[in-house]
């Protein structure tokens, strides 16, 4: 059976879309993403047969030259196509690739809005080449970020109310339950709005389920659909 949006995705898109240019406009000069931005260039370089799925306005996609982006949010996307990002309006279940179509495959703070994320993430396994990767970055639920945020949802936030923050071992089970692994980690601490000191912004190369802000490199395991190298490279899970 195929993917059916709910209708709380509908109104997902309309909550990003009437605040298309806000939203977008809190990236700029922001020291926070500044920090992101470092994790992710600390983990990975990235390749250009690369998808952003989530690419919203473009940001991440824009700084890390990720050449592709889908998100089903339309005013997002004409943001982002004017950052020159190839864009597709769809939803991250029902992603409209060939299989084994991407080096790379991104995932941004978007786990937390989708309506189904193992079928998401099942689809991101399907259009993956076999020897591609994964990256996710995401705000543990537990976190002070994780907090933080999850106060603002119960505050009605237009955004945050419609998300569902996961901890780490949400995530790992997720990604195990659909083929696949965690190869390596990137964790950094970050101070709250209005925070500053010298223990409020570490980043490390390793993992750390507490830090707020967390970047996977991930591998697909379970090749048994005729990808051109249909060999697991890392036989080890270090998680």
């Amino acid at each position: 059976m195929g993917f059916r949006p709910l209708k709380m995705d509908t109104e997902v898109i309309f909550a990003f879309n009437k605040a298309a240019r806000e939203y977008d406009d809190w990236y700029e000069g922001n020291a926070l993403f500044d920090a992101e931005l470092e994790a992710v260039r600390r983990l990975i370089h990235v390749s250009p047969v690369s998808l952003e799925v989530g690419v919203g306005t473009g940001r991440f996609a824009s700084a890390l030259e990720i050449g592709y982006g889908v998100d089903p949010a339309f005013e997002m996307l004409n943001i982002a196509k004017a950052r020159g990002i190839r864009c597709v309006q769809a939803f991250a279940e029902a992603l409209p690739f060939k299989d084994a179509s991407f080096q790379q495959i991104f995932f941004f703070f978007t786990l937390c809005f989708l309506g189904d994320t193992i079928h998401a993430l099942r689809e991101a396994h399907r259009i993956l080449i076999s020897n591609g990767s994964l990256i996710i970055g995401f705000v543990p639920k537990n976190s002070k970020w994780g907090n933080y945020y999850r106060y603002k949802k119960a505050q009605g936030h237009r955004l945050y109310r419609y998300a569902t923050f996961l901890s780490f071992e949400d995530v790992k089970k997720s990604l195990s339950s659909v083929g696949f692994r965690i190869k390596r980690a990137v964790s950094r601490m970050l101070g709250l709005p209005g925070q500053s000191g010298p223990n409020l912004d570490i980043l490390s190369d390793k993992l750390d389920i507490t830090a707020d802000f967390i970047v996977l490199y991930c591998v697909p395991i379970n090749l048994d659909r005729g990808y051109e190298n249909a060999k697991d490279p890392f036989p080890k899970d270090p998680y």
